[in-house]
């Protein structure tokens, strides 16, 4: 006899880890369209523009596949008597993905949004 699925609790912040691969993408893509930007400066930027709703400790992981999906270039940058600094920026690949991603998801949203709204008329 097949199982029937447990239905899960809503719990806070499980929105996030549901959408979280797909979107921390399309922010750090966001970000690095407008200009190189070095992992830890992201991180930053990220927490400051959501007012540290999205906040991360590490980039790596979003970063490496973007540089395999080819929507990302890598520039290594030497600093005087320090490590070199990584300097990752979007590709027009990866901008014209990002275009894409980013009307599938204001269209997304908006259909999510206009559920809720006609759910509380």
């Amino acid at each position: 006899m097949p199982r029937t699925p447990k239905p899960r609790a809503w719990s806070p912040g499980a929105l996030q880890g549901v959408l979280q691969r797909d979107v921390v993408d399309m922010l750090v893509l966001t970000l690095l369209s407008r200009r190189a930007m070095y992992g830890h400066e992201i991180i930053q930027y990220l927490a400051a523009l959501t007012d540290e709703v999205v906040v991360y400790d590490k980039l790596n992981t979003p970063l490496q596949r973007l540089k395999r999906q080819g929507f990302v270039t890598v520039t290594e940058t030497p600093e005087k008597g320090m490590r070199a600094r990584v300097y990752f920026e979007a590709t027009d690949l990866g901008r014209k993905h990002l275009q894409e991603m980013t009307e599938e998801y204001r269209a997304f949203v908006r259909a999510v949004n206009q559920v809720i709204d006609e759910s509380e008329l």
